[in-house]
């Protein structure tokens, strides 16, 4: 069975505060995790799905920024590929968009 790796970002948009300040995104890398490529979900037992968690106390205040949103950032990637201007080498257009990763949160 082939596996991705796949990464989790929390992208925090901070307030501008002043207008010489560039724009306040950061991007905090919270964890990465082999996960299998398209796996049967009628044969994987509920509670052996890879997890990766985001600490609570990346939801605080710090460095005096004012965040106004965070958002979830997935990176799948595929050992082996590189990509070349968004389409992966070996990959055909309608071959994109073929491999689904789920998502379950709790």
């Amino acid at each position: 069975q082939s596996s991705v790796t796949l990464e989790v970002l929390l992208v925090k948009v901070c307030h501008k505060k002043r207008k010489d300040v560039s724009c306040p995104i950061r991007q905090v890398p919270t964890g990465k995790k082999q996960v299998p490529l398209n796996p049967d979900t009628n044969q994987i037992k509920p509670g052996n799905f890879p997890s990766l968690a985001v600490s609570s106390n990346e939801f605080e205040p710090s460095n005096s920024h004012m965040v106004k949103s965070y958002s979830l950032l997935f990176r799948v990637t595929r050992p082996g590929r590189r990509e070349f201007n968004g389409i992966i080498n070996g990959e055909t257009n309608e071959n994109i968009g073929k491999s689904v990763v789920y998502f379950i949160f709790t």
